[in-house]
């Protein structure tokens, strides 16, 4: 067996992992920005003041893409490098600087895939609007990747919408919130903003493609216990399926939404809701595969690992009384305990 010819072999980053440049050339902060700050304090992790400083070396970094062989590179735009300030003013240099990084792109051979939002929003969005959390950041949102598709819709061809929306909903600290409540009501507006982006692409009749990428790691159950199989179940249900449900049937199931109402998250929604979310189907599914976990339920063992943070988001991982996940001794561990 052998790949086709155009198949895509590439590599992938985000903004604020690589460009560095955090405040120049009028670039405003974003939540990353300030995220990484304090996990540099408490992690000793780099900052993305200067990352790998992708921005000031873009053409020699993609020099080295081309040596490799890769056809493709995934990155993203930083809404904050676009608009630094609020969702009017735009900044011509950050506009600039993407149009000079697809062009190399392109000059070598290399396919641009472009996520338009990867973990960073503006500061000034969480600060005005707590993000998603507000309905005013759908439609800045839209607003954004409207220009994103005007600047660049001929040059790129692949877009996706929203990186990982299950991670920064499961981890509320990604978009400056501080409780799930809060943060599943982001979530649904996420969802709004995803279908709200997609009808807008189509309707500017530009010739490729867009879709959502996905956070998914296998779920093995601990044993063959039956609750330890409905337990992988349903995880893999809550945490996956039902956003790819949302996405490809512009639907929530309805065991997802009893979930949340149980749990006491359950997030409101207008009655316009369901008709913007529905026929906005993907041109095809980002797909984020990390690892395989091992979850059982809960028998109130010690947890594998000890827990230091964000940057650390399987070493430990329960839920008292219902399940906890277990180290697998079939699979060797990085040294960071991600197998």
């Amino acid at each position: 067996m052998s790949f086709p010819k155009e198949f895509l072999w590439g590599g992938a980053s985000s903004a604020f992992q690589v460009e560095g440049a955090r405040e120049e050339d009028g670039k405003g902060l974003s939540i990353a920005d300030i995220r990484s700050d304090k996990n540099k304090e408490k992690l000793g992790i780099a900052s993305t003041d200067v990352a790998v400083d992708f921005y000031h070396h873009y053409k020699e970094d993609i020099q080295l893409m081309k040596e490799c062989g890769l056809k493709a590179f995934r990155m993203s735009i930083a809404w904050s490098r676009i608009f630094p300030n609020n969702n009017t003013d735009i900044n011509k240099k950050g506009v600039e600087f993407y149009h000079a990084v697809f062009d190399e792109l392109l000059k070598n051979g290399i396919e641009p895939i472009v996520t338009l939002y990867h973990f960073d929003l503006p500061l000034w969005e969480v600060e005005q609007n707590k993000g998603f959390l507000s309905r005013n950041c759908i439609q800045d949102f839209v607003d954004y990747c409207s220009l994103c598709f005007q600047e660049y819709g001929t040059k790129v061809k692949y877009w996706l919408t929203i990186n990982e929306q299950s991670i920064v909903t499961a981890i509320p600290a990604f978009q400056g919130l501080d409780n799930l409540k809060d943060s599943y009501q982001a979530f649904h507006h996420m969802s709004l903003a995803n279908a709200l982006v997609i009808k807008k692409y189509r309707s500017m009749k530009l010739q490729g493609m867009i879709g959502p990428c996905i956070s998914y790691s296998t779920v093995y159950p601990a044993s063959p216990d039956p609750k330890d199989i409905m337990i992988a179940y349903n995880e893999d249900d809550i945490k996956v399926f039902s956003l790819i449900d949302v996405h490809v049937y512009g639907k929530y199931p309805k065991y997802f939404l009893n979930y949340l109402e149980k749990e006491g998250i359950l997030f409101d929604m207008l009655p316009e809701d369901e008709e913007i979310l529905a026929n906005a189907k993907p041109d095809y599914l980002g797909l984020n595969w990390y690892c395989t976990s091992v979850i059982g339920h809960y028998i109130g063992k010690e947890m594998f690992g000890e827990y230091q943070g964000q940057a650390l988001p399987r070493q430990e991982r329960c839920k008292v009384g219902v399940y906890q996940y277990y180290k697998n001794p079939y699979t060797p561990y990085s040294e960071y305990n991600w197998n």
